[in-house]
């Protein structure tokens, strides 16, 4: 949740604007277009349309790169078990669907903005980038090297690449 009534709620120890700061220092370190994803969980107790909203807005701000979206489920003996004011289901539902569609949205526009990649093959014919990308390479190379590569297009959620070298090379 970016929504800090709820992250109370969750006994969590930081702010959504202390969050944010965070996320403005990794990029000065790591450079804007690193790859970052978060985990949402989606329907805590008390959770409404204003406060998922602003969940919602704080991920299209930040720019995460994929999300990673659960459904609230209660645990027993948890704090958050014993809170009384429940998501109903067909609003978690509703919540999950609007996320889904903006982490689509999200996942094509950085795979889109990808320029030059180091790629680690994990079989011949693709592999991960060093921002967890999956590339499919255009020509064949060795399963466990490093490759610099250039990519060509986005399809299905996949990068299309060609290998330019090995790396260190």
């Amino acid at each position: 949740s970016s929504s800090d009534k709820i992250l109370k709620l969750m006994r969590r120890k930081y702010s959504a604007a202390e969050y944010q700061k965070l996320i403005a220092r990794a990029r000065r370190i790591c450079g804007a277009d690193f790859g970052l994803t978060t985990d949402i969980i989606v329907g805590f107790p008390s959770e409404t349309k204003e406060t998922f909203q602003e969940t919602y807005d704080f991920i299209q701000k930040i720019g995460f790169h994929d999300l990673h979206i659960f459904p609230y489920s209660p645990r027993p003996q948890t704090a958050a078990a014993s809170l009384t004011q429940t998501c109903p289901d067909k609003e978690q539902k509703a919540f999950i669907a609007r996320l889904e569609k903006l982490r689509q949205k999200l996942r094509k526009d950085f795979l889109q903005k990808q320029k030059e990649l180091l790629v680690l093959a994990e079989n011949s014919s693709g592999g991960f980038s060093s921002e967890y990308a999956p590339v499919k390479f255009t020509a064949k190379v060795e399963s466990g090297q490093i490759y610099r590569a250039q990519p060509l297009a986005v399809k299905d959620g996949i990068i299309l690449a060609d290998p330019v070298q090995r790396f260190p090379d």
